[in-house]
């Protein structure tokens, strides 16, 4: 659907005025171009013909989300220019064209993946389809007893347009058409030919109509997808089959590889925080934790607290009041060992560690919206080192 808008720009002196159509929303087609036509005016209403194409541009939306589009301007000289682009995608489009940075015309358009023409013509194909197959559901024996009674009722009632020698229809022909009718079976699987409804009729009509249904896919295609039906099933049988084996076998295939191990439900693993990482004293309020300069140092904590969705930040200061920091703040939530009773371990790098020997104030915070907590404070004591 095309729309035209009007945009009149501001000039020296004179109060700028907009006027900007309503965005309408019409349908467009996946990779099928979209023409928007909008006017420019001056501020008398005057056609501006002389527009720049290269000041116009154009912001999008695509389901409410920001999406760039790559449009084509065009100015016909009249005062009415023209964006034409094109959608990649299905979806409800919105958005501004802009001259020189300011908006002059809204757009909207809901992009589908196919159009009306197209659809139209898959339906008439499908229409056609389906009247062959309802052609197929009349029997040649029921077409001819409906075409020999048809003759008989005509010979007895005699033709209606007959102008000379018509002879109106006497009791013995009103008997005969009677007769005839009364020949119809009032249960027409009892007599044979007349109007058969037996089950092997209607079985007939289903062959004939699934036959109409099968002749959409070919032979070869559905060869095919029977091949391809059977190698999927197969397939995941078989990764089952492998999958219940492992998980049945595991304890066994571990200690036929490794020997006997922590992995039974009776054992346990302790895993070492960082390789080259030093374990220190469990950090308690206004405890003292020793760490020689330069060296990497995991210091376990408890919290007394579950942690469970809390973020964890650590930060040492010299004093404090101070600004800033003497180990960097960061947070420490990805080494907390066990959420449900506040465990953890501070990982210290040598760079955090490599500070001016002396006592430090050290704090774990606790952080998630709404929330702040300090459930541990110690001091952190850097210890001159022998070997530099």
């Amino acid at each position: 659907m095309k729309k035209i808008s009007r945009w009149v720009p501001a000039f020296a002196g004179m109060t700028s005025l907009l006027l900007a159509a309503f965005a309408i929303a019409s349908d467009g087609t996946v990779g099928k171009t979209v023409r928007e036509r909008f006017m420019m005016d001056d501020v008398y209403g005057r056609a501006r013909t002389a527009c720049k194409q290269s000041l116009f541009a154009a912001s999008a939306m695509k389901d409410g989300a920001a999406i760039a589009i790559s449009p084509a301007f065009k100015n016909y000289t009249t005062g009415v220019y023209e964006m034409d682009w094109t959608p990649a995608e299905a979806g409800e489009y919105a958005g501004f064209v802009s001259y020189s940075g300011v908006q002059v015309s809204p757009f909207a358009k809901t992009v589908r993946e196919y159009d009306t023409d197209t659809a139209h013509a898959e339906l008439d194909a499908h229409l056609d389809t389906q009247d062959a197959g309802i052609a197929l559901l009349g029997s040649p024996a029921q077409a001819s007893v409906l075409a020999a009674h048809d003759t008989a009722v005509r010979a007895a009632v005699g033709s209606p347009l007959q102008t000379s020698g018509y002879t109106a229809p006497d009791n013995a022909g009103i008997a005969a058409i009677k007769a005839r009718t009364d020949s119809l079976p009032d249960n027409p699987a009892a007599t044979g030919d007349q109007m058969t409804l037996t089950s092997a009729y209607d079985a007939a009509k289903y062959t004939s109509s699934q036959a109409s249904v099968d002749g959409l896919g070919t032979p070869a295609q559905s060869s095919d997808l029977a091949s391809h039906d059977t190698s999927v099933k197969t397939a995941i049988a078989d990764a089952h089959a492998a999958t219940d084996t492992l998980v049945g076998n595991i304890d066994g295939a571990l200690t036929a590889t490794h020997g006997t191990g922590l992995w039974s439900a009776a054992g346990s693993v302790t895993v070492v925080p960082f390789q080259g990482t030093v374990s220190h004293e469990t950090a308690a309020r206004s405890a003292d934790v020793h760490v020689v300069r330069g060296d990497s140092a995991a210091v376990p904590y408890s919290a007394g607290a579950d942690l469970t969705g809390w973020e964890v930040w650590f930060g040492a200061k010299a004093n404090p009041a101070d600004g800033s920091y003497a180990v960097p703040l960061r947070e420490i939530t990805s080494y907390v060992t066990d959420p449900a009773t506040g465990g953890g371990l501070i990982n210290l790098s040598p760079s955090d560690t490599d500070v001016t020997p002396r006592r430090y104030y050290a704090e774990i915070e606790l952080r998630k919206e709404g929330y702040v907590n300090t459930p541990l404070r110690f001091f952190l004591w850097i210890d001159a080192d022998v070997i530099r």
